[in-house]
């Protein structure tokens, strides 16, 4: 079945129960009403401090794993420490609350320590990190989110090297003959964020070439009837929370990989976009919220569930797809189990992260520079 030959269709939201925001903290509910997208507006922004306190306690750490990381080594692991420090700058710049940006600034730019740039750069560039695709491409794509809330927040460009290397690694992963195989995969190197977060990038910097690529590789990679009639069967498994067999997030996933094509799709943007990604989705969106993750990878889908919602609303501008990113993101801020210092270092090095990368896009930053 070609899921594209379907009809593009548009529906009145069905009025939903409006419910306080935040419930009572570390409760879980298997079907939360859904707050309105006033009250989300009005919680966000403690949202944001509540998830911002695990991300503070990690990222001043010196972890083993990334220890000889001049910048980076906080957070269990390279990949988790550059996300931790975006989710410091974005937070900063939402709430304005300086400790954000001083800690995230704190190994960036260490008192007497001009050359620590450079010789993070050489890091990236000596091996340190290697063939694991958990740090490239995966990690290079949050480099990029990293730098550009950096710029954001502090109006410099110190650290642009580091994204234009980040940039290069991603590029010659995508040319190695092997980012096709990875359109399913759950985990890291999955294709549609890297795919996804390098749109991003070139959006950011204006950089027409880049994006082009970018539109070139999701037209070849993510847009053929193979992947439709896969996603056609596990969309709506994706979007109700299940994993194996009812969709095909494995135990250890903690990205929804058809969800994710469509935000990428969406991100990449194009003529037609906004059709194409609405005549994909099923006919009355509906989300639910995984109650019963099975690790710590798992436990990580509702927000990662909620940022690509956010993609996928901002092209079709689908309330239905809006009300599931609310749903997710309020109801997982009230599971701290899931995600704060008192849950295993395996959740707390890096979910917050995710939950507060879904907030700061629906906010819109005062661009510093570029």
């Amino acid at each position: 079945m070609v899921v594209s030959s379907r009809p593009l269709r548009w529906r009145s939201l069905v009025p939903l129960v409006l419910a306080a925001a935040l419930t009572l903290p570390g409760v879980a509910h298997a079907d939360p009403a859904t707050p309105s997208w006033q009250q989300f507006e009005d919680s966000r922004t403690g949202m944001l401090k509540k998830l911002a306190e695990p991300v503070l306690n990690c990222t001043r750490k010196k972890d083993d794993i990334a220890a000889d990381s001049p910048i980076f080594h906080g957070c269990y692991d390279w990949h988790s420490a550059a996300h931790g420090h975006y989710a410091l700058y974005a937070t900063y710049l939402a709430t304005h609350d300086k400790k954000y940006l001083d800690a995230a600034e704190k190994q960036i730019q260490p008192a007497g320590d001009p050359g620590v740039v450079a010789r993070e750069l050489k890091y990236m560039q000596d091996g340190s990190i290697g063939e694991d695709t958990a740090d490239s491409p995966y990690g290079m794509a949050w480099l990029l989110e990293t730098e550009r809330a950096r710029e954001q927040a502090t109006g410099t460009r110190a650290t642009r090297p580091l994204a234009d290397e980040a940039v290069k690694q991603i590029k010659s992963w995508l040319a190695d003959g092997n980012a096709e195989q990875n359109l399913f995969y759950d985990m890291h190197s999955n294709l549609s964020w890297t795919l996804q977060t390098l749109a991003g990038w070139a959006q950011y910097t204006g950089d027409n070439a880049l994006l082009s690529s970018v539109r070139a590789d999701v037209s070849k990679y993510l847009k053929t009837d193979q992947a439709d009639q896969k996603c056609a069967k596990v969309l709506p498994g994706e979007l109700s929370g299940e994993l194996e067999p009812k969709s095909d997030i494995t135990e250890n996933g903690f990205l929804a990989p058809c969800l994710m094509r469509l935000a990428a799709v969406a991100k990449a943007g194009g003529p037609g976009t906004a059709e194409w990604v609405s005549r994909r989705l099923p006919k009355d969106v509906s989300v639910s919220l995984l109650t019963d993750p099975r690790s710590a990878h798992s436990a990580g889908l509702n927000f990662s569930r909620a940022n690509a919602l956010w993609e996928i609303y901002q092209t079709t501008r689908d309330s239905a797809v809006r009300d599931g990113f609310v749903k997710l993101v309020t109801a997982e801020v009230t599971r701290p189990q899931d995600w704060d210092t008192t849950s295993d270092y395996l959740n707390s090095h890096w979910i917050a992260q995710f939950g507060i990368r879904a907030i700061d896009q629906t906010f819109t930053h005062t661009e510093q520079i570029r």
